[in-house]
């Protein structure tokens, strides 16, 4: 004979019922195990089966996808090259919620930053889809390519309607095998990253600097007071020219209509400003 148990409470829903009381009524079936675990929600619409993922299930899932996204994977993009050795712009490590950013050095992975996944579920085609946030705020979003599920393509949005529009191809990632971990012995690796307002950026241990994968030997803070302003300003470059007035660093901010005012990005990079 099948067991039935019936449930039933008073809930204050804001999504169900707009701050009305409903009856709900939780029904657990034990004659199979989806049956388990359906829920009845009632109310002024009539009732409503929901299924609830049993714990097994859940678990399973968070297994796979660990399975799925383990190893080390490599940007697209490549970073800089120093005595014939060839790095990406990053790599990354999964851990369970966790995505760490890193380098390599003498064939060690070395961590940079960390940001937090909100969501890693599977996708019908095949493989995953990670949503993540930068500790700035800023979302975005890892796919597996449907035509390869060791690529994950990269996206500025978690709006998968805009995907069209916010595909980072020098972002996406790809799964590394253990033969091309790079060997960075006796080379120039990453000492540690910034986040910038247009990106992030690196030191290196030899004292130089990247973005984009572009190298610069010098940052500079150049400091003066625009017009009517009220106190002094900073501007931030990455550059290869050694001293940049400050109207010229005002202007080549992105204040300037006059194309001449700006700097090649091979001269400088403008990566932000404080006050």
């Amino acid at each position: 004979m099948r067991r039935i148990t019936v449930i039933t409470a008073f809930i204050t829903a804001l999504a169900l019922a707009g701050c009305a009381n409903v009856n709900v009524t939780v029904k657990t079936d034990t004659a199979t195990p989806r049956q388990d675990n359906i829920t009845v929600i009632g109310g002024s619409d009539g009732p409503t089966s929901i299924y609830l993922a049993p714990e097994s299930d859940k678990k399973e899932n968070t297994d796979e996808a660990a399975k799925f996204l383990a190893g080390t994977w490599t940007a697209a993009s490549q970073g800089y090259e120093y005595y014939g050795i060839s790095q990406a712009m990053y790599y990354v490590r999964f851990s369970g919620m966790d995505i760490i950013y890193g380098h390599y050095k003498d064939k060690e992975f070395v961590p940079d930053h960390t940001d937090k996944a909100t969501l890693i579920e599977p996708v019908s085609e095949g493989g995953y889809i990670i949503k993540a946030e930068t500790e700035d705020g800023d979302k975005y979003t890892y796919r597996s390519a449907e035509s390869d599920p060791d690529i994950l393509e990269c996206y500025s949005t978690w709006n998968e309607d805009e995907f069209s529009d916010h595909y980072h191809g020098g972002s996406s990632l790809s799964r590394l095998s253990n033969g091309n971990i790079p060997d960075q012995k006796g080379g120039i690796s990453v000492k540690k990253s910034y986040k910038s307002d247009f990106g992030t950026y690196y030191e290196l241990d030899d004292g130089t600097w990247m973005h984009d994968g572009r190298n610069y030997k010098y940052r500079l803070e150049i400091t003066g007071r625009m017009n009517n302003a009220a106190k002094d300003s900073t501007f931030i470059y990455l550059s290869n020219i050694e001293d940049i007035p400050f109207d010229r660093a005002v202007m080549a901010s992105g204040l300037s209509s006059n194309m001449a005012d700006y700097f090649s990005p091979e001269e400088a990079v403008f990566i932000g400003w404080k006050e």
